[in-house]
């Protein structure tokens, strides 16, 4: 069973395009990483005339939309419950094969300790991440995501690509939103890092401690959440959102010229009961 983020036929990516970050002049294009589905699927075959970009509440030009081709930067974060270890580690095989398959150039980095993870090539290196998922729970105490997250964005402002996605496999609650730190916001934005999430809960259970905070920052990075109930059900949900990610386009718009703070929203024409996954911030 998933859940989706915002069922809205027309956008979903609000945030701040922050001027200090990035100095941008009406010449330079905006980009940004948007992932479109339906019914749980990626809508494919989509072109620039079918994207809607607002800045400031005004239409922008779209001047591209690509099937994106940059290598991913993939950072895991995965923490189950013990009797959940082994269908957990198979479920992340079957990712790496995905991943190795849609995007042979990705590097994928696993979190299994409290260390920062280095980032390995999922076709290169592909008998070190599978030897490094074979231990990823010898150390159970992660720390809380939310918590971690401007150690972690730091870590992938480093990688190359500037496709850079943070997947988070954890139980209900585990997030601990309430530790949220002033820096946690703006250095998501600048990383321009995605953030998606996976909660894993019991069969037949219900998710009773839920983080708005961490939901907050799914939906405001551009990232996608999903639950579960019972993890035999995580290699599919997983494989789902990972290809829904893994076919995002590449979206260039006309950058508004203005010195100010704007919002900024994406949006699809005439595609009924989709949805729009897509950060509010870019890395020009």
């Amino acid at each position: 069973m998933m859940r989706s983020a915002r069922p809205l036929a027309f956008v979903v990516a609000l945030v701040l395009l922050l001027s200090e970050a990035v100095s941008h002049t009406a010449a330079t294009p905006g980009m940004v990483y948007v992932a479109v589905s339906r019914d749980n699927r990626p809508v494919v075959g989509l072109s620039a005339a079918d994207f809607i970009i607002q800045a400031g509440g005004t239409n922008e030009p779209v001047l591209s939309a690509e099937p994106a081709a940059d290598p991913i930067s993939l950072l895991l974060f995965v923490q189950t419950r013990p009797d959940d270890t082994s269908l957990a580690r198979a479920a992340l095989r079957s990712l790496l094969d995905l991943v190795r398959q849609m995007n042979p150039q990705a590097r994928v980095a696993l979190s299994n300790g409290p260390a920062t993870p280095p980032f390995l090539s999922v076709t290169a290196q592909a008998e070190m991440l599978n030897r490094t998922i074979g231990v990823l729970y010898a150390e159970p105490d992660l720390g809380s995501l939310v918590e971690r997250l401007p150690e972690l964005t730091r870590h992938l402002s480093e990688e190359p690509s500037r496709r850079r996605i943070i997947l988070a496999i954890t139980p209900p609650g585990f997030t601990h939103g309430l530790r949220l730190t002033p820096d946690t916001g703006p250095d998501l934005q600048k990383c321009g890092c995605q953030l998606w999430g996976i909660e894993v809960g019991q069969v037949g259970g219900t998710v009773l401690d839920h983080d708005a905070v961490y939901s907050d920052l799914i939906e405001q990075s551009g990232g996608r959440e999903a639950i579960v109930y019972g993890a035999p059900l995580l290699d599919v949900t997983l494989r789902q959102v990972a290809t829904l990610m893994l076919s995002q386009y590449r979206v260039t718009y006309q950058h508004p010229d203005s010195n100010k703070p704007l919002t900024l929203r994406v949006g699809v024409r005439g595609q009924k009961g989709v949805q729009v996954y897509a950060p509010g911030w870019t890395v020009d």
